[in-house]
């Protein structure tokens, strides 16, 4: 029987679970040093859904610190569920 939440892990973005269980996993050599703003807005859901922000954390102010220009840009409002 699934989870409440499992059938959302299956309709996830493959790419974005891989990232996230790479980091979960300490596999680093797997974990891409630049992600662009849709999978950084991705894995916050994830995260978000999973509660995995802790183990998130370095790897997303690395992510963050790349894309902080395009925060106060037009059609980049959903920084906001990022940061």
């Amino acid at each position: 029987m699934l989870a409440e939440n499992d059938e959302d892990l299956y309709s996830c973005n493959t790419d974005t679970l891989l990232t996230v269980l790479n980091v979960i996993h300490h596999n680093g050599y797997s974990v891409p040093k630049k992600v662009d703003f849709e999978e950084l807005l991705d894995i916050a859901q994830l995260s978000e859904e999973y509660g995995h922000y802790r183990v998130l954390y370095l790897w997303a102010k690395l992510w963050m610190e790349k894309l902080k220009d395009l925060a106060l840009r037009e059609g980049y409002e959903d920084w906001i569920f990022i940061a």
